[in-house]
């Protein structure tokens, strides 16, 4: 019988074998491969995804939501505290000792042993009256304290929105430079081409060849540069998002569209930011609370009026039947009204007065340094983006002018009039002018997202 397969020296029917192989190529399409699939992200959805997985954004989200734990406590201080009891209790007592008939102590002939008993069930609650409007300005400081941190929370988000567009236009030069650098490549095989074919009838010489050769090799160096630096673009892109076993990102779209800045108002854009920006709304909000705390512990100095109330049921019994009792029969109900006068703390208080005043003057000044440093970073990155926008005119000019030198040149190579070291020289200027309009497009789109991040909102005519 002729062999049907390689498994069949060992079975007696290729079934098995057909079954095997089927189960073999069942697992090579369910197991998991170990190159990633490519995931290509526009501008706004990397945003988003960072708005849902940057670990130090989540971390901000985590702070502002704990703060609503101190609104309630706040809130708390306006309402009675109420305590329940349950206690059950018993004993054995033996006694040795009694007295006689004039009350001098004696010893007992036999002695005496007793037992005891009871259940005490109890309710009570207290009120604080008056304490000084301690309660009120703690309410208000924790009111400004959760504000202060939804301030924050939006900074946050703000800043996190200009490192994703940075970022996004780092990894989306990196692209665009592996375009240029691939182009570059296919024009250098073209001119070692060239270069060959005018050495075959004698129009340049073998250096220009071996030139052609060394320029093609530089480039395919430079095209595989190009390559790894995209490829870390898109991992700071991926760790910027808080996205994980996401190597191989690209991104999808261009810088945005130049425009003139000096259109820009730029009194009005520092007034806005002033007026809006979550740093200083934050540092505001902050100085509220420490002047409502400073309030609260001047309140320390007043008398604190409070009312209390409570139920009690018992019952005792000289056995053990009382314990466990769970409807004692005894009943009580009382009520009390206190004053405490504070007359000497041993300086605690003082000291806490003359802390919360500092922390109020500390957070005052604070808002104001907030509101320098606001103005300060606004006019700054308008004068940036106005450098970045002229930057940007001349290196497309020189970019333009460079792509029409390298084109006549080339003319002038394959005519023989100019040799290939000139041309060569021509072709390595106007590829680095190239490369240099592309920074400048990114220069220009990193300054224009830092001027939006501090006004909050689009500035784009």
């Amino acid at each position: 019988m002729a062999r049907r397969g390689l498994f069949c020296r060992f079975c007696r029917s290729c079934r098995i074998c057909r079954l095997l192989v089927g189960i073999a190529a069942l697992a090579a399409i369910t197991a998991p491969t170990s190159a990633q699939e490519s995931r290509t992200l526009t501008l706004e959805q990397a945003i988003d995804l960072a708005r849902r997985h940057n670990p130090a954004y989540q971390r901000a989200l985590a702070q502002a939501d704990a703060t609503g734990a101190d609104v309630r406590a706040g809130i708390g201080g306006f309402l009675p505290s109420v305590s329940a009891d349950l206690r059950f209790g018993g004993g054995t007592q033996t006694v040795f000792t009694g007295t006689d008939d004039f009350g001098q102590p004696i010893e007992r002939d036999d002695p005496l042993t007793s037992d005891n008993s009871s259940s005490t069930q109890s309710v009570n609650a207290s009120l604080t009256l008056f304490d000084g409007f301690r309660n009120v300005n703690a309410l208000r400081a924790a009111n400004a304290g959760s504000d202060a941190m939804a301030r924050q929370l939006e900074a946050e988000g703000m800043t996190l929105d200009r490192d994703v567009k940075q970022t996004f236009y780092a990894a989306l030069q990196a692209q665009q430079l592996l375009g240029i650098e691939d182009r570059l490549l296919a024009a250098r095989r073209q001119e070692l081409d060239a270069t060959e074919r005018l050495f075959r009838v004698a129009g340049q010489t073998q250096v220009d060849v071996l030139g052609a050769q060394i320029e093609l090799a530089r480039q395919e160096q430079a095209l595989e540069t190009a390559r790894g630096d995209a490829r870390k673009r898109a991992l700071e892109l991926a760790e910027t998002l808080g996205l994980e076993g996401q190597a191989d990102l690209s991104v999808a779209g261009g810088f945005p569209e130049p425009f003139d800045p000096v259109n820009l108002d730029a009194e009005g854009l520092v007034a806005r930011a002033a007026s809006q920006h979550p740093r200083i709304a934050q540092a505001s909000a902050a100085a509220a609370q420490a002047r409502f705390q400073a309030t609260a512990a001047h309140g320390a100095r007043w008398p604190t009026l409070t009312a209390s109330t409570g139920f009690t049921r018992q019952v005792r019994t000289q056995d053990f039947n009382s314990l466990f009792e769970l409807d004692p029969p005894d009943r009580a109900f009382s009520f009390s009204l206190g004053v405490e006068i504070p007359i000497f703390s041993r300086f605690q208080t003082s000291q806490a007065i003359t802390q919360a005043s500092t922390q109020r003057v500390l957070a005052e000044e604070n808002l104001r340094q907030e509101r320098l440093a606001v103005e300060r970073e606004v006019r700054s990155a308008l004068i940036d983006l106005q450098n970045a926008y002229r930057n940007l005119q001349l290196a497309e000019r020189s970019a333009e002018l460079g792509r029409l030198r390298v084109q006549m040149a080339r003319e002038q190579f394959q005519t023989g009039t100019i040799g290939f070291t000139n041309f060569q020289q021509i072709a390595n200027s106007s590829a680095n002018e190239e490369r240099q309009e592309l920074v400048a497009r990114r220069n220009w789109a990193n300054a224009l997202a830092t001027v939006e991040a501090l006004v909050g909102r689009d500035v784009t005519p």
